[in-house]
């Protein structure tokens, strides 16, 4: 998978040990397509680079794209997501051969707007020393269900749901829905949408990378993520209808939460 990621970042203008670095200097993220780019060799092509970072990193992530990575700036806007979102400003910038949204996030945890998505299909984190696929069982097998928050936001949802069914990916409202999980525990399930997830739940995928950061910052290479920056986790859920139960409706959220235990590797614990 290492293989995979860096070559993913190269094709898409990156180069993979420059841009991870800044992924932790800046407690920033990658996510949107090219992490499924990478889950998925050759068959998807991202056309940019969606970086997720905490806005009391914005200044930094700007001068380090510019001044180290040779981006050019072309313009930056606020702008206005769905009340649902923490998305507060992006700038667009690019090389000859790279394009990057730079999305801005409110507070000091980048990750919170990747459970705002659409979909499970593209909430993975890429952070400076991995991939964490949240909804592995589903995304590795081509099935997707959508964040409830959407259900009701008819035009946008609908070409959200398109672009991933135009690339052979199904689509579900509820778990149950997918023959293979219509004896599941609704809620209890790590795939439902109205289970309460965190990052550190033991519930999904990580795929490590051999990343050291400068000043002598080492990453934990566990094979279980607890943290994409070494001190802050996601709660989450999905929401929507219980499944068999459409009358009782859960409603979607994410949270940040800080983790304060730590392992004599250096790396961090279950919070």
């Amino acid at each position: 998978m290492e293989r995979n990621i860096r070559r993913t970042l190269r094709d898409n203008g990156l180069e993979p040990t420059s841009i991870l670095t800044a992924l932790g200097e800046t407690r920033s993220l990658i996510s949107g397509l090219l992490p499924v780019a990478a889950l998925f060799p050759g068959r998807f092509k991202p056309n940019d680079v969606d970086i997720y970072c905490p806005e009391e990193e914005e200044g930094y992530m700007l001068h380090i794209l510019q001044n180290r990575m040779g981006f050019h700036l072309h313009k930056g806007v606020d702008v206005r997501y769905p009340k649902h979102s923490t998305i507060t400003k992006i700038y667009w910038l690019t090389t000859k051969s790279a394009k990057v949204n730079l999305m801005v996030v409110k507070g000091n945890n980048a990750a919170i707007a990747i459970f705002q998505f659409h979909s499970t299909i593209v909430m993975n984190i890429l952070c400076f020393h991995g991939l964490y696929c949240t909804y592995a069982d589903l995304t590795l097998a081509g099935e997707r269900l959508i964040n409830s928050s959407y259900l009701h936001d008819g035009a946008r949802a609908v070409k959200c749901i398109e672009k991933y069914e135009d690339r052979g990916f199904t689509f579900k409202k509820k778990l149950g829905d997918y023959e293979r999980y219509a004896d599941h525990e609704c809620g209890e399930n790590a795939s439902c949408p109205t289970t309460v997830r965190t990052l550190h739940d033991g519930h999904s995928i990580f795929y490590p990378l051999k990343v050291h950061l400068t000043g002598g910052t080492r990453p934990a290479m566990a094979t279980k993520y607890t943290s994409f920056d070494g001190k802050h986790s996601v709660v989450w859920s999905l929401g929507g209808p219980l499944c068999g139960l459409g009358t009782t409706y859960h409603s979607a959220f994410a949270t940040s939460i800080e983790l304060h235990n730590k392992t004599e590797e250096g790396g961090e614990t279950d919070a």
